[in-house]
């Protein structure tokens, strides 16, 4: 999943630099739920530990 996360955020930057606005939106958004997924999976990895 980390993996995932880094190759969006280099995408991100990226289309960034080509100031594509609406790109930038769509690719951050992604980049939003994949972060969220990847830390509600961290929690539920830890609540297992309990």
């Amino acid at each position: 999943m980390k993996n995932k996360i880094d190759k969006l955020r280099e995408h991100l930057h990226q289309v960034v630099q080509s100031n594509d606005n609406a790109g930038v939106l769509k690719v951050s958004q992604e980049l939003d739920k994949l972060i969220i997924e990847y830390y509600k999976e961290q929690n539920f990895k830890e609540e297992d530990r309990e």
